[in-house]
């Protein structure tokens, strides 16, 4: 499992106070994201055979 941003953090308050002007911004992004994994191995724990290598060919 996986979760990013849970608490909703990405908020951010600007508050500009210049000549006469007044400006709030309340900017934030989408950003909460959970998503689960699951995996499956088919097979399960059969060993396979390792097989010897060939090394005739290299002179030996």
């Amino acid at each position: 499992m996986n979760c990013s941003d849970l608490f909703d953090t990405m908020r951010m308050k600007v508050r500009n106070r210049y000549a006469g002007q007044h400006i709030d911004l309340n900017m934030g992004q989408y950003s909460r994201t959970v998503s689960v994994k699951f995996v499956y191995r088919f097979g399960g724990s059969i060993n396979k055979e390792k097989k010897e290598v060939d090394a005739s060919r290299f002179g030996h």
